[in-house]
């Protein structure tokens, strides 16, 4: 009986996951292997389907509640006073090395943002954790990041690049910028840590808060047009830029690469404690975005050339293992995208075809290696839903929804979905309650 059923999964799996197949057809393999694949998905979860009647989640800054169209439990992990909170940037680590606390980011009711750890492990029921105010900042510049093994916090407020402490709540001054460095929130980039800990990077881009940003109180859709203008208008100035290293036991900052290409996201590789991966940034299909750079400056080369001229490539992540990067690929003006894995020695690519239920503005993968995680999109026919994407044989990923963010305005909050460490839960923002807040989504029922 185990045999058939293991072998019932993967056939279901290769069917449900096969959108070639005429409706009628989808309809009737549905029927036929339902009570088989509702246990095949993964070891304790079911399939998720959006249940008789579902409305959206609630709009209210409840602390928790099942998501009434998936059935899987979300709570809120940000239920501080103030302006709202949010989750760090996709790409960045927020944890501790044993995963019992998590980072995020807190907009004080006054001047400046302040930075909160939650404790997500400890016997007690997930989201339940004990929050601690960590650090206030008056400017808080680019990404922060945690150090597994420090249990430090890293961040930049102003010209002061500081790290507190997890446990001790102590902050000192690593290092301090020197004055004529454009310390803005367009232009700062970074904080990325390496993988012994021993620097930190980042990439600073002089005169980009001068162009164009949204007035105040501008609708979703003039914030969104006024980003993407900023952004074709900071790509055609070629303004100055650069990266540069902080050395954590002496504070030396070191500048290992200058130029005129927009330098940004910044991320040291898991486990090679010398390599780093960057981006030039702007329009996706106007630049070979990828490029790897040593620590010390040397060995820059462009990690992904176009191979088509309609090639866009974008927010891209490491994978664990530190061997891939992955990366959001665009062909032929939008009409084929594909989830894709490319090893820093080279070789073919690994790709998985995203059919229009699973754009999203950000993936990010398992710490296991194995699974991916969707935020969603909005406008269209893009469905506003935080999902696991499991990849099957064929090349396609299967949509696990997880948690309808419907409610989320995408101009002012990108969802930035990250697996806690052991990938039971994925970590998010959302505006749904009206301001954004940081919430945490069950991966199993």
């Amino acid at each position: 009986m185990n045999q058939f059923v293991s072998s019932a999964c993967k056939f279901s799996r290769s069917l449900v996951s096969t959108r070639s197949r005429r409706t009628a057809v989808r309809f009737v393999t549905f029927m036929l292997v339902l009570p088989v694949v509702s246990g095949c998905l993964s070891p304790g979860r079911a399939a998720a389907t959006p249940a008789a009647g579902a409305q959206a989640p609630p709009s209210s800054s409840a602390d928790s509640y099942v998501d009434p169209m998936t059935g899987h439990k979300v709570v809120r992990l940000s239920r501080e006073p103030g302006r709202g909170s949010y989750s760090i940037y996709f790409h960045q680590n927020v944890f501790t090395g044993t995963g019992d606390k998590v980072v995020w980011t807190h907009i004080n009711a006054g001047p400046g943002q302040s930075l909160w750890s939650t404790d997500i492990s400890g016997g007690q029921p997930f989201g339940s954790g004990k929050s601690t105010h960590l650090a206030d900042t008056i400017r808080l510049l680019g990404f922060p990041v945690v150090g597994k093994q420090s249990r430090d916090v890293y961040y930049i407020n102003d010209h002061s690049i500081l790290a507190t402490n997890l446990d001790t709540l102590k902050t000192r001054t690593i290092a301090t910028t020197p004055a004529d460095w454009d310390m803005s929130v367009s232009g700062t980039q970074g904080l990325s840590i390496n993988a012994d800990e021993t620097l930190l990077a980042g990439a600073v881009t002089t005169g980009a808060d001068k162009i164009g940003q949204a007035p105040a109180g501008a609708s979703s859709a003039q914030a969104a047009a006024a980003r993407q203008n900023k952004i074709q208008a900071t790509f055609q100035a070629h303004l100055p830029s650069f990266l540069y290293t902080v050395d954590l036991r002496s504070g030396k900052i070191n500048v290992i690469l200058r130029g005129t290409d927009w330098y940004d996201h910044v991320q040291f590789s898991p486990t090679d404690p010398n390599l780093m991966l960057f981006d030039y940034e702007g329009p996706w299909d106007k630049t070979d975005r990828l490029h790897l750079i040593h620590a010390d400056g040397s060995g820059l080369v462009s990690f992904r050339p176009k191979q088509t001229p309609t090639d866009a490539v974008g927010h891209e992540f490491w994978g664990p293992d530190g061997q891939t990067i992955w990366f959001d690929l665009s062909q032929n003006n939008g009409k084929g995208r594909f989830l894709t894995g490319r090893s820093v020695q080279g070789g073919a690519e690994k790709q998985y075809a995203i059919e229009q239920p699973e754009f999203s503005r950000h993936y990010n993968i398992s710490h296991s290696g194995k699974i991916f995680v969707g935020d969603g999109d909005t406008g269209g026919s893009h469905n506003p839903m935080i999902q696991l994407l499991l990849p099957q044989p064929n090349g396609t990923l299967q949509q696990v929804p997880l948690a309808s963010v419907a409610q989320n305005d995408y101009s002012k909050r990108e969802p930035n979905v990250i697996f806690t460490p052991d990938d039971q839960w994925v970590i998010y923002s959302s505006t749904q309650s009206g301001q954004s807040e940081v919430y945490a989504v069950s991966v199993n029922k």
